[in-house]
């Protein structure tokens, strides 16, 4: 996919409407946390993001989406001014 900057504003604003977890939409506080060390997007964020790159990926597609998210995790918290592009394998059909 193309690249996609996560903005500061627009990530507290989801947060603070959708997941409203003071170290996701408290800046200040998520600094001074030693476990969170900074403002971190929500997952529910960063699973719309993948959305919406995956779509520019597989457009709109002809197979049921959505199930088999299983073994999603998140490895690294997006942080604002981070860039991340989506891409995806085909193991089987």
């Amino acid at each position: 996919s193309e690249p996609f900057t996560l903005e500061r504003g627009e990530m507290i604003a989801f947060a603070s409407k959708y997941d409203p977890q003071w170290f996701h939409n408290d800046e200040a506080a998520a600094e001074g946390h030693k476990v969170f060390e900074g403002l971190s997007a929500s997952g529910i964020y960063t699973a719309a993001i993948w959305r919406l790159l995956d779509h520019q990926v597989f457009g709109d597609v002809n197979w049921v989406c959505g199930i088999g998210w299983d073994e999603v995790r998140w490895r690294k918290p997006l942080r604002p001014g981070d860039r991340v592009r989506a891409w995806a394998e085909i193991l089987e059909k």
